[in-house]
């Protein structure tokens, strides 16, 4: 029986309060195929803060932009810090039955969620799945959009949508990691 592949996107996205420093940060990785991302996004009041050893200056948001999260400051005229690292293993992979009605999910990493955009819109294919655990399933039919842990609603949306920018709207799948499989260094 040969089965497909579906194209895959693991994730992560966390948030952090930074004690005593007055602002928040929410961090989300993209551990895209040809590459990992690490968005980092400051709220609070502007000020010039230091990360990985370099001043940031967190200023007002400065107009609409496409990456922007609300209420977010910019970081040195840009609504998002982004670093760009080597890719990494696939840490879940997701796979279509040759028939194409049944998935099966794999996860090598603890999952809170996995998510399918079929070309129409979103499913949710699996709640938190352990290290090793796998999963098969008749793709769900009822369809909503994903609310990644601990994002807000119009945060989710924004990088929802960068996922099916890069897709090009074709189908894709999302695994929201638990943990990051290991830390970026910038």
């Amino acid at each position: 029986m040969r089965k497909g592949l579906l194209a895959a996107l693991l994730l992560l996205s966390a948030c952090q309060v930074l004690e005593g420093s007055g602002y928040r940060v929410t961090e989300v990785q993209f551990l895209f195929p040809e590459a990992t991302e690490r968005w980092t996004y400051f709220y609070g009041e502007p000020r010039v803060v230091e990360l990985d050893g370099r001043p940031l200056r967190l200023e007002a948001p400065q107009g609409e932009n496409l990456w922007a999260f609300p209420g977010a400051l910019w970081v040195e005229g840009s609504p998002v810090l982004r670093a760009t690292y080597p890719s990494r293993p696939p840490v879940a992979e997701a796979v279509r039955g040759v028939s194409g009605s049944l998935l099966q999910v794999r996860a090598q990493a603890p999952l809170l969620a996995t998510w399918l955009y079929d070309g129409v819109g979103w499913v949710r294919l699996t709640g938190s799945l352990r290290e090793g655990e796998e999963r098969t399933l008749v793709q769900p039919a009822n369809y909503q959009t994903p609310r990644l842990f601990p994002l807000t609603e119009e945060e989710s949306a924004v990088v929802l949508r960068e996922v099916l920018a890069r897709r090009g709207g074709k189908p894709v799948v999302v695994f929201e990691l638990r943990e990051p499989p290991c830390p970026l260094s910038a």
